[in-house]
């Protein structure tokens, strides 16, 4: 029995079934993991036993968070209420570094252009369905497919009914489809034509429809990313651009504000929330310098700060509504210094790429590290998958597609 060839079959099924959940199942995405994990142990031991498989500087670091995390809980064991659950996010890091051995695998001895193209596909359509179902919903008032009525406040949030998710998410796939469609000559021929126009009009539209603040900044400075590195002219008007329309936001933001969630004046609600979230974050580290109050367990804890130091809004507890703040909070200046190593590392490592896959990666790292600014992202499970299957992707030494 052919081992490798066996569990590279497990590999690429898994890898559909993750184009097919992405923006349409938690469900989906969980049986995804499971299918998954055979053949990516499989492939890491072979690594391993064959001594093929060198770190890099960004997959050290990863590993180091990791370690970090655990520790954090470890110290805080007798403060968290739900140290296990606190510490099953910890998979999606072990994920970025430990997916690497088995793409590489994958993609020299097991992956064609055809077997590529099916997978490009079923992700688009799947986001296609997701995006244009939430927008009948919106239209006709009920969703035929989730069977519930859409969110009351009129935002797109596709097939999970979660904006943030749904908005952060396609951040990174508009981004992808601007790269593709820039570098057409090279990228089509792993994607149907019509299946990409479509889905890059309805991706947008997506966007525009969640209304997330922080992803539309974060997809307008990957944009920036993309054009400084394919025409610098291009590059400055856009820049010139992007300044007047900055400008133009922050004159209504201070100015009072508009209708539109996007153009909320400076000092509304959900500003001032997140706010008290990086203050409460603050405090935690305050009083948790070394290793914070425990990784992912900022959410439950943050009543208990906001009541000790008199922070406002102090029954609205959720996360810390940035990855930066999350981090420095609930691992400490260690787990936080790890984390802003991790960006620098991989970014050396994307731009040593050939182009399009720097534009497309480096676009990508750039939203993600603007948009965290304004959203925890870095423990939204769903946004996690996605972004370190990406991750393990620009660790491919070579790829040889079995055409």
């Amino acid at each position: 029995m052919n081992l490798d060839l066996t569990f590279s079959k497990v590999l690429y099924t898994s890898l559909v079934l993750w184009a097919l959940s992405t923006f349409s199942s938690i469900s989906l995405i969980a049986l995804t993991h499971v299918v998954m994990l055979p053949a990516v142990i499989y492939f890491f031991i072979k690594s391993y036993r064959e001594n093929t498989f060198d770190f890099s500087a960004s997959s050290k670091v990863l590993m180091g968070i990791c370690l970090v995390a655990i520790v954090s809980i470890a110290i805080n064991y007798n403060d968290i209420i739900r140290p296990i659950k606190a510490m099953t996010r910890i998979k999606y890091y072990v994920m970025g570094f430990s997916l690497i051995p088995a793409l590489r695998y994958l993609f020299t001895h097991y992956m064609s252009t055809k077997r590529l193209r099916l997978i490009t596909n079923i992700f688009l359509v799947v986001l296609i369905i997701a995006t244009l179902s939430d927008i009948y919903a919106q239209l006709s008032g009920f969703n035929p497919l989730r069977m519930k009525p859409p969110r009351i406040d009129g935002r797109l949030s596709g097939l999970f009914g979660q904006t943030m998710t749904y908005g952060y998410l396609i951040q990174f796939v508009c981004l992808l489809l601007v790269s593709i469609l820039i570098y057409r000559k090279t990228l089509f021929k792993f994607v149907n034509s019509r299946v990409f126009y479509t889905s890059f009009v309805v991706a947008h539209i997506g966007l525009l429809g969640a209304r997330s603040r922080g992803a539309i900044l974060g997809y307008l400075v990957g944009l920036l990313v993309i054009f400084f590195i394919k025409s610098k002219k291009v590059f400055k008007y856009l820049l010139a651009i992007s300044g007047l329309i900055l400008s133009i936001v922050l004159f209504i933001v201070f100015s009072g504000g508009g209708k539109s969630n996007l153009l909320q004046k400076y000092n509304s609600a959900s500003n001032m929330i997140r706010i008290s979230q990086y203050e409460t974050a603050l405090y935690m580290l305050k009083d948790n310098p070394i290793f914070g109050i425990g990784y992912n367990t900022f959410d439950e804890q943050s009543t208990k700060y906001k009541t000790k130091y008199d922070v406002a809004y102090k029954n609205f507890h959720s996360h810390a509504h940035s990855n930066f703040f999350e981090f420095l909070a609930t691992t400490g200046i260690i787990g936080f210094s790890l984390l802003l190593l991790w960006h620098v590392f991989w970014a050396q490592e994307i731009w040593r790429l050939n182009v399009p896959y720097k534009s497309i990666m480096s676009s990508i790292l750039a939203a993600f590290f603007v948009s965290g600014q304004f959203q925890n992202t870095i423990t939204d499970s769903e946004v996690m998958f996605f972004f370190m299957m990406l991750y393990a992707l620009t660790h491919l030494k070579e790829v040889k597609l079995q055409d």
